[in-house]
């Protein structure tokens, strides 16, 4: 209950607080370096995104919109009025992979509803991509 509460209800000091809070654009500039193994060891790399691809912390959120099969390594966040979900989506064929960063904060949505809003953002995303080949 407690932990349940604590994602739900909204925290002023935690919110503004820019302590320990990444932007959208550096983690995404985390994410290409992850990828790429730019800074970052390829071992640690290789074993950072094969746990990524096996969490399911995050099944309501990027991957619950995409179609049956799309590899995702994804990376999820819950607290205070925040949801986020960070990772990466791969496209069918050969069409590469995309990095994704969406991130939902000072929300007074139920988490749920937060959760929708990821998982559509991610939808929309992948059409982009494979829509547009």
């Amino acid at each position: 209950i407690a932990l349940e509460a604590r994602r739900q209800t909204l925290n002023r000091p935690y919110i503004e607080d820019p302590r320990d809070q990444a932007t959208p654009r550096g983690m995404l500039a985390l994410l290409l370096r992850l990828w790429t193994a730019d800074g970052v060891p390829a071992s640690v790399r290789d074993t950072l995104i094969p746990i990524m691809r096996g969490t399911t912390t995050g099944l309501r959120r990027m991957v619950a919109r995409l179609p049956y099969g799309v590899n995702v390594a994804d990376k999820t966040g819950t607290a205070s009025g925040t949801a986020n979900d960070v990772g990466f989506v791969t496209l069918p064929g050969d069409a590469g992979t995309v990095a994704v960063v969406i991130f939902i904060k000072a929300s007074s949505l139920p988490v749920a509803e937060r959760e929708d809003i990821i998982a559509d953002v991610a939808r929309t995303i992948y059409d982009f991509y494979v829509l547009s080949r």
